[in-house]
């Protein structure tokens, strides 16, 4: 293994495109082998897009700057376990793709990425059509978040659970973007100087036949 041992701990500015969409328009076939979409109020699910650029600190699981760009289908449920399901996700560095793979199963690839502005990103991967591009605007401070969202997975073929906190400063924003779109209500938040930790997975098990 040449990645750090979870959990991680990151540093850096984070975009949160939050999707609040119809059910029926989220993909349950992005899920995981046996995991089924999972609705929320109003017959609505979450999903959404992760945006982020790292500027590793004294603490930091990883000691280069990276990038990542991530797509979350929508909340999910396996047996008794609810969480997020993040799809796929690009980044720009093999230490921190070999990590996302292999500790928390997540389908990371390459992609070349650049800065747009003080928070905002272009990236592109040909092979894996992707070419977008993002800029957060803020708009309205929203004061000192400690969030967390769970997540669920397969990882080397069995399911696990995993959480990722958020903590710092939040803004309300508007966005400009590109090669990308929404399928549902948009919510656009910020975190420009945020502590990011991502937990270690823990295995959970598999359900009874016919749950």
């Amino acid at each position: 293994m040449s990645f750090p041992a979870p959990p991680w701990v990151l540093h850096g500015w984070v975009g949160l495109l939050v999707d609040w969409l119809a059910l029926d328009r989220a993909k349950e076939a992005l899920l995981p082998e046996g995991f089924r979409k999972k609705g929320g109020p109003m017959n609505g699910t979450l999903g959404g897009h992760y945006v982020a650029a790292y500027t590793p600190r004294a603490d930091s699981s990883l000691d280069f700057p990276f990038h990542e760009f991530g797509f979350l289908s929508s909340q999910c449920v396996y047996g008794n376990e609810k969480g997020l399901h993040l799809s796929r996700m690009a980044v720009d560095h093999p230490t921190a793709l070999e990590g996302g793979r292999d500790a928390w199963g997540i389908n990371k690839f390459t992609a070349a990425f650049e800065q747009a502005g003080p928070f905002g990103l272009k990236a592109s991967s040909p092979e894996n059509r992707l070419d977008v591009s993002v800029t957060f605007h803020k708009r309205l401070p929203l004061g000192w978040w400690k969030i967390t969202f769970p997540f669920l997975n397969r990882c080397q073929g069995a399911p696990i659970r995993f959480a990722v906190t958020l903590k710092g400063f939040a803004f309300l924003c508007t966005v400009s973007r590109k090669g990308f779109h929404h399928n549902g209500r948009l919510i656009p938040l910020l975190f420009p100087n945020c502590r990011i930790l991502i937990h270690p997975p823990e295995s959970i098990p598999e359900p009874p036949p016919g749950w």
